[in-house]
């Protein structure tokens, strides 16, 4: 770390970390795969998007300045699976980057995400920061409640299976 009066500090046996303010983020996961063993660990039902962009477009139609929700600033990608150990480079400040980064644990859910924050949630550096130090364990919070969208008709978009 390069501290303001010049020093460098490197930190041993400890990490730096950075997360989303996740209770104003709020996120679409689906696979990149359509398999049975997925259908056995989440249901028995698949929605099946060949498009996920198309999707995202909708979202970002129903942009409109009295919405809590920055559709403008809709996030999709497939998500990066990351050791811990990984340096962040510049990902760190950039919550748009941070909702699509994962830990290698979970690489087989193969994931596709679409995202949408509350207004300003997107904002470069708008990130909790931490260093700890020991060895450290992933902390995970209560998920918040679902929020339901209206994008309208979806029968052009998705197919849907069962398993």
């Amino acid at each position: 770390m390069n501290m303001e009066d010049g020093r460098i500090v490197t930190l041993k046996g400890g990490s730096f970390n950075s997360s989303v303010n996740q209770n104003d983020i709020f996120v679409y996961c689906a696979s990149n795969q359509l398999s049975a063993e997925l259908a056995k660990k989440f249901g028995s039902f698949c929605v099946e998007i060949p498009d996920p962009e198309m999707l995202a477009r909708r979202l970002k139609m129903r942009a409109n300045s009295s919405s809590q929700f920055d559709y403008e600033q809709v996030v999709c990608g497939k998500v990066e699976y990351r050791r811990h150990s990984k340096e962040p480079g510049a990902d760190w400040a950039l919550p748009e980057r941070l909702v699509l980064i994962k830990p290698e644990d979970f690489a087989w859910q193969d994931e596709f995400r679409i995202a949408v924050g509350k207004r300003n949630t997107m904002n470069v550096e708008n990130v909790g920061l931490t260093i700890r130090t020991g060895p450290t364990t992933p902390v995970f919070e209560p998920v918040p409640a679902p929020i339901f969208l209206r994008l309208g008709k979806l029968l052009d978009l998705v197919t849907l299976h069962c398993f």
